[in-house]
């Protein structure tokens, strides 16, 4: 699994773009989120132009996404419904073959109700 770390630059040494994928919640950069609540999905160091798909490994319908001129995209999702880890991707085509170009595990957590009625 790879952790997820906020990245300064999205270039190597070598002047070689390095791809990035985090997840946000509310507009902050998030590792857990509740169930079935609206993410986003933001990459960096993509290839510009380059088509990718983004979403959660064995779930059906990965998101497709362009990467924009600074190689960067932003869309939104879907948090799975059951609490568990879950590990998001970024998949792109190189020399016609689908690698994972990046991924992050985002824990999806159990909502306790705290009070009720007695």
């Amino acid at each position: 699994m790879v952790s997820l770390t906020i990245i300064v630059s999205c270039e190597d040494e070598a002047g070689v773009r390095i791809p990035h994928l985090a997840v946000y919640s509310n507009g902050f950069l998030t590792r857990s989120v509740p169930p079935s609540s609206i993410i986003e999905l933001r990459g960096t160091g993509f290839r510009p132009g380059e088509t990718a798909y983004v979403g959660v490994v064995g779930f059906p319908n990965l998101t497709k996404i362009t990467v924009d001129k600074d190689g960067r995209f932003s869309t939104p999702s879907i948090a799975p419904p059951t609490a568990g880890p879950y590990l998001y991707v970024a998949v792109v085509s190189i020399w016609g073959e689908w690698l994972v170009a990046e991924s992050v595990q985002v824990q999806v957590l159990q909502v306790e109700v705290l009070g009720g009625s007695q």
